[in-house]
């Protein structure tokens, strides 16, 4: 990229498929955990009243966490793997899992809140 500043360019992607949704979302998280042109700033979620969520405060590390989570499933119920696992996972302790799950959590739930 070049010195010199260019404007920012905003694009909107509207999916209704969940899954085809979370597949694009990974895809651009990824991506910004390694440093791309592009950063994701919020995410809309597509219903009859979407609601945007602020997502531009999520860290590389962060971000390749919640990943991991995902990918693992810490997420389901039950839960298919534990803050253990994903330490391992990752080459870190599980406080600091514990910790990057519970910032953006934290950030998540009260973009949710305002955006209501």
């Amino acid at each position: 990229m070049s010195s010199e500043q260019s404007s920012p360019v905003r694009v909107t992607v509207s999916l209704t498929d969940p899954d085809a949704s979370m597949g694009l979302f990974s895809c651009l998280a990824e991506n910004a955990a390694a440093e791309s042109d592009y950063r994701i700033d919020s995410v809309t979620l597509g219903n009859e009243e979407a609601q945007t969520i602020v997502v531009d405060g999520i860290s590389p590390k962060q971000w390749e966490t919640i990943e991991a989570a995902v990918d693992h499933g810490y997420y389901q119920t039950p839960k298919a793997a534990s803050l253990t696992d994903l330490a391992e996972e990752l080459g870190v302790s599980k406080s600091a899992v514990s910790q990057r799950l519970n910032r953006v959590e934290r950030n998540l739930i009260q973009s949710l809140v305002e955006a209501d």
